[in-house]
């Protein structure tokens, strides 16, 4: 038991000369007895000394995210593709902690007869890039589809939280809180049923006769179909599924992908975009950079519209803002 005491003391002692302005309100020699109350008084300034020293070490960091849009198709007539979800986050992290950010790239539609794809999602980690490591996300808009029966168009769901599933015939369905979403299923066979969501990824749409465009960040691929071709799921911490593509009738869209903020390091909140809208959410905030986030709006005949806004990242910390935009590569970012 002395023993055990002792080496309490010295521990004490050691931490103490770590803190040079120190001064505990009790000290001590060899022999002289010291009561429980003293103990428990230097004890607690220790306390107090470390909560003061982890506080000088961390920082508080406002994060701001939007996804990427998704794109607008117009085959037969124009139709905007889901916009990208928004996050806001704010969280305590210790300074130096190494964050990558990921900017989702906006979705596209290749002109044609081709559905539109998914935009990708846009997110910051701790450390790498998987769920786990996630501190904030916000999904990508889903996909359209614009050759549909009777020259209705189907726009894209928007990203985040809850998602929002595609709209029209066998679309692509809203991810949950634990799995991407399903695909839609083909009436014409299973290779041209849509692609489910996954982690960090959105579906691909039904895919027969052709290849899936951009997928990059995590936007599902769309189809190119001799027929109804449909349209990609959005990325995001679940992504949305794709559309089947259907060889009579017409498809449907895709699904937004799933937004996100980390209940470990700080407290968040979600706007979500509208149906039916290219319109980013949140686009009036300070710091907001145009088109960022919008849905994609095609026009017919025009073979390079379509492409939806990509994603977007600010991040402040003592009233300094760091802006990241789409650059195709993971970015950096070190807690002063």
């Amino acid at each position: 038991m002395k023993k055990q005491f002792n080496g309490f003391w010295l521990g004490i002692f050691c931490l103490q000369s770590s803190f040079a302005s120190l001064t505990l309100p009790y000290t001590f020699s060899a022999g002289s007895p010291i009561s429980a109350s003293q103990m428990n008084a230097n004890f607690n300034a220790l306390v107090t000394a470390y909560s003061t020293l982890a506080a000088s070490l961390s920082r508080t960091v406002s994060i701001f995210v939007w996804g990427a849009g998704g794109g607008g198709e117009a085959y037969y007539t124009s139709t905007v593709g889901g916009p990208g979800g928004f996050t806001s986050f704010t969280a305590t992290l210790p300074t130096g902690s190494a964050l990558v950010i990921v900017v989702g790239k906006g979705g596209v539609w290749d002109y044609g007869d081709v559905g539109a794809s998914g935009g990708g999602y846009s997110g910051i980690f701790l450390g790498g890039v998987a769920q786990a490591t996630a501190l904030a996300i916000a999904g990508g808009g889903g996909g359209a589809q614009a050759k549909s029966a009777g020259g209705a168009g189907y726009a894209g769901g928007p990203g985040g939280n809850p998602a929002v599933s595609g709209v029209g015939p066998n679309p692509g369905l809203a991810p949950t809180a634990s799995a991407g979403g399903a695909g839609g299923t083909s009436t014409y066979n299973a290779t041209s049923n849509g692609g489910a969501g996954s982690a960090l990824q959105g579906g691909a749409a039904g895919n027969y006769a052709g290849l899936p465009t951009n997928t990059a960040y995590g936007g599902g691929g769309a189809s190119a179909f001799i027929g109804w071709p449909g349209g990609g799921g959005g990325g995001g911490y679940y992504g949305g599924g794709g559309s089947a593509a259907n060889y009579s009738g017409s498809s449907g869209s895709g699904a937004g992908g799933l937004s996100y903020w980390n209940p470990a390091y700080g407290s968040g909140s979600y706007i979500n975009g509208s149906i039916s809208s290219s319109v980013a959410p949140n686009d009036g905030l300070s710091g907001y950079i145009s088109p960022a986030g919008t849905g994609g709006i095609a026009v017919s005949g025009n073979s390079s519209s379509g492409i939806a806004g990509n994603g977007l990242v600010l991040i402040s910390v003592n009233g300094v803002v760091t802006t990241f935009t789409y650059t195709g590569a993971n970015q950096y970012y070190s807690v002063p």
